[in-house]
This record gives C-alpha cells, sequence and structure tokens, in this order.
C-alpha cells in the first residue's frame, strides 16, 4: 500500500492546522469523521445494511470514529463501539463520544476478558468492522 504521508507527516499537518491556522482540532476530527462515513455510504451500502463495529482507543482518532459512528447512526445504520485500550479520552474525543451516547449508539469496552465474548459474538456478525 502506498500513503500519501506517513503518520509522522500527518501529525505535523495536523499540528500546523491547529496551531498555524487556527482551526480546532474538534473541526479537524469532525471533518475526516463525517468524509469517512460519507465513503462508507457511498460505497459500502450492502455492509450498511447490517452492524458496523468501530474498534477504538482512547486517542484523538478514538474521536474520528466516533464521528463516524455518528454520522453512520444518523443515517439509520446500527453501529455498535468497542473501546479496545484502558484510559480516558482526550477532551475532543469524550465530546464526540458522549454524542453517540445520547444518540443511543451502543458501546462496550473491553478489558481483562470482559466483554470477550460477546465482542466475538458481534465480530461475526457485523457487515463492516
Amino acid at each position: 500500500m502506498t500513503y500519501a504521508l506517513s503518520a509522522a507527516q500527518m501529525k505535523r499537518v495536523d499540528q500546523r492546522a491547529i496551531h498555524e491556522f487556527g482551526l480546532p482540532a474538534r473541526i479537524l476530527m469532525e471533518n475526516a469523521g463525517k468524509g469517512c462515513a460519507e465513503f462508507i455510504i457511498q460505497h459500502f451500502p450492502e455492509a450498511c445494511k447490517g452492524r458496523v463495529i468501530i474498534l477504538h482507543g482512547t486517542g484523538n482518532n478514538s474521536g474520528d470514529g466516533f464521528v463516524i459512528a455518528r454520522y453512520l447512526a444518523m443515517a439509520g445504520i446500527r453501529v455498535t463501539l468497542f473501546k479496545l485500550l484502558n484510559g480516558s479520552f482526550s477532551p475532543e474525543s469524550e465530546a464526540n463520544y458522549l454524542l453517540c451516547d445520547k444518540l443511543g449508539v451502543i458501546s462496550y469496552e473491553l478489558s481483562e476478558g470482559c466483554e470477550k465474548d460477546l465482542f466475538m459474538r458481534e465480530v461475526s456478525d457485523a457487515s463492516m468492522i
């Protein structure tokens, strides 16, 4: 796979957008997540008829995942979130997580054996992960 930017380069682009151009991190997160959700809906309509699972950690990328989950849920797609790492969210990610919760997006935390059977069942039934 060929990347347009490496992870380090993308991080520098994000930091420049935030610090030099004054774009809040939450706006970057919103735009990235909305774009991904629109791409999924447009290019994978069959997968959107089942359950979509979003795996996430605790960094800012989790916030992008929450935005994706929000837009998919608002489009009537069943979404389930699975948190794979312990820890707290950044303020931007937390805000988007709370919006998912208000929309009724189902969320589970996988830690030390908790919910692993449920996770395996959900993954086996998912149309997209």
